[in-house]
């Protein structure tokens, strides 16, 4: 309503001051479709919000081009499209964008981004130079830059880059996840569990991103109980997810402590009796303890819950032993 009294008010002004000349109508025409753009970019956020892709872009393309779209309104809809990991329409648009304006810094910054995540680090990084060039910087754009790098494998500038985004904003998420992944590339998990820890408790709401990279850290430092207790946090959040457990139950295996990993599958096999892999996995334990009778009966249960097993006989690492036990062939009847 707010909009067509708008307009109501605009029409009476342009004929009070300039009748029914051209120039009037040119200038209510211009109103109106102002207004109609504005009318479209709200309905293509809320069709975002509900996920509507498709109909979104639809309607985006549809208005990309006019000049009453402006190109920071524009971004902030491509912006939108990449949260949601949509980079393909985001990217579409901000070529579209690039022809309106070569040089704005938005869309310079949207198209490094964008090439990041579909692994054209060159372009990413061609983008984000011309990003930096227009100053100020911001944290975003050193970001952009050493993810770039870190995807081109330059991993001691991708770093500078990053502390470069931290001297702006010490807190900044994106550049201390960067880091920590940097750091993880070059192998060195002491400095990589730092800043996933320092991420972990500055979004802790994002706590589900670094569980796999924390514990790994620590099993690449051989610290196997620091890493069983990231798992048993892991857990502790949902119950019923037993991808912690098998994670838990490795690792006692690794450190051949192959009880406890049988207590770990028997977990496992305790929320969810049918799981043919818990099973399947309980046969090497119980051959490396020489429980053979035992690991026959396991591995037979594993087949018989889920017939793929059958196909991964041969990559147990104790099959030899298996093979030699005489209901071994009862297996292939």
């Amino acid at each position: 309503m707010r909009k067509v009294s708008f307009l109501v008010l605009v029409i009476v002004f342009v004929f009070v001051f300039t009748g029914c000349s051209n120039v009037g109508k040119q200038m209510i025409n211009s109103v109106k479709s102002r207004i109609e753009v504005q009318e479209q970019l709200e309905k293509i956020n809320k069709l975002l919000d509900d996920e509507e892709f498709d109909k979104a872009f639809e309607l985006t393309k549809s208005i990309v081009n006019s000049p009453f779209a402006g190109v920071d309104e524009m971004n902030a809809i491509v912006v939108k499209f990449q949260d949601k990991n949509r980079i393909e329409e985001g990217l579409y648009i901000l070529n579209v964008l690039l022809l309106r304006n070569k040089n704005n810094d938005n869309t310079l910054n949207n198209l490094s981004w964008a090439y990041h995540m579909l692994y054209k680090n060159e372009s990413a990084n061609y983008f984000a130079d011309r990003a930096l060039d227009i100053l100020p910087n911001s944290e975003y754009e050193y970001v952009n830059k050493a993810n770039a790098l870190r995807g081109l494998g330059k991993l001691d500038e991708a770093i500078k880059y990053y502390d470069m985004a931290l001297k702006i904003n010490s807190n900044f998420s994106e550049a201390i996840w960067g880091k920590a992944m940097t750091y993880n590339d070059m192998q060195n998990y002491i400095k990589s569990l730092e800043f996933f820890k320092k991420y972990r408790e500055i979004k802790p709401e994002d706590e589900e991103s670094t569980r796999y990279y924390i514990a790994s850290c620590y099993r690449e430092m051989n610290q196997p109980i620091n890493a069983i207790k990231e798992y048993e946090n892991h857990f502790k959040k949902d119950e019923t997810d037993t991808s912690p457990l098998y994670s838990i139950a490795y690792i006692y295996y690794e450190q051949k402590e192959y009880n406890k990993a049988l207590e770990y599958y028997n977990k496992i096999l305790g929320i969810e009796p049918d799981d043919a892999w818990a099973y399947f996995n309980q046969v090497d334990c119980l051959a490396k303890m020489d429980r053979i009778d035992e690991a026959i009966k396991a591995l037979k249960k594993a087949i018989e819950l889920d017939p793929e097993c059958f196909y991964e006989i041969y990559y147990l690492d104790e099959i030899d032993k298996i093979k030699k036990h005489k209901e071994f062939v009862t297996i292939f009847q």
